[in-house]
Formats: C-alpha cells, sequence, structure tokens
C-alpha cells in the first residue's frame, strides 16, 4: 500500500518523498553506507578505551550512542558525496564518453 501511495503522483506520500532534501539524503545515502562502518569500529574504539563500555546498561545511553554516531556518520558521508561520488558520477562518465566518442 505504501508503495502505491508513494508511485502516485498526487498522494501526500509520493509530495513527501520527492522533497527536496529528502531526494538529495537519498542520493548519498550509498555515501552514508559506506561511511557509518567505520564511525561504529571508531566510536567503539574510543569507548573501549577510556572504558565506558561498562557504563551502557541502559537503553537511553544506547539511544544517545546511536545518535552520535548518526551525526558522526553524516558530516564524512556528506563530504564524500559532494566531493568524490557526484563529481565522478555515472552521468558525468557517460557525458564524457559521448562528448570523446563523437
Amino acid at each position: 500500500m505504501l508503495c502505491y501511495e508513494c508511485f502516485s503522483w498526487q498522494s501526500p506520500m509520493a509530495k513527501l518523498f520527492s522533497m527536496k532534501y529528502l531526494r538529495w539524503f537519498g542520493n548519498m545515502s550509498y555515501s552514508y553506507y559506506l561511511v557509518h562502518g567505520l564511525v561504529i569500529q571508531a566510536v567503539i574504539i574510543i569507548v573501549n578505551k577510556y572504558g565506558w563500555l561498562q557504563q551502557i546498561e541502559s537503553f537511553y545511553i544506547f539511544i544517545i550512542f546511536g545518535i552520535i554516531v548518526f551525526f558522526c556518520s553524516l558530516i564524512p558521508a556528506i563530504l564524500l558525496f559532494l566531493f568524490i561520488e557526484k563529481p565522478y558520477s555515472i552521468n558525468d562518465t557517460l557525458l564524457y564518453l559521448q562528448c570523446f566518442f563523437n
């Protein structure tokens, strides 16, 4: 039902998912996917180094660390998307090849 709503051009869900900022985050999601594992590992190393792991018994502290990891992953993912993925995307490569071979 959700898919049907998203593909209907006039539905509220389609309007929501075609908002400029949500589409931009959708485009950079692969960069986020590449970066988030490294950030999680870095946070785990830092937490282990300072002995904070024993203090993470509360569900709320776990959620706070999740939010921290999310935002710490977001910044390098944005940089990766803007400076590497977007400039060297497949659309630019195809345009380059068309200009080169025509």
